[in-house]
């Protein structure tokens, strides 16, 4: 693990990170947030408005940064669209009579 992050990155001290002996390898990861937020912003920015709908309507499918990324292109292009999200109980909704067998 820490072979993928030492390329390039800064080691920060164990005071700043609180940390074990191994540190911590921040910046490769923030290098790599950024760089998938910039690619999400080229692929969303490419789709049309009903993709971009259909997308935040399956928003709970998206991670963090794709969420943030989509709610960005939507506000860039001033449409009013919620993100989507299931909620917990929709299964009890969709199948009332459902019932869950526990063994004892």
């Amino acid at each position: 693990m820490d072979s993928e992050f030492r390329c390039g990155a800064e080691r920060l001290s164990n005071g700043v990170t609180g940390g074990g002996s191994n540190g911590i390898y921040l910046s490769q990861h923030m290098k790599h947030s950024q760089n998938e937020r910039a690619r999400l912003a080229e692929l969303y920015a490419g789709m049309s408005e009903i993709e971009l709908q259909e997308l935040a309507r399956d928003a709970e499918s998206l991670t963090d940064a794709a969420q943030e990324t989509l709610k960005t292109e939507l506000s860039k292009r001033k449409l009013e669209v919620e993100l989507k999200h299931k909620e917990e109980s929709s299964e009890e909704t969709a199948h009332p009579n459902l019932i869950t067998l526990r063994p004892i």
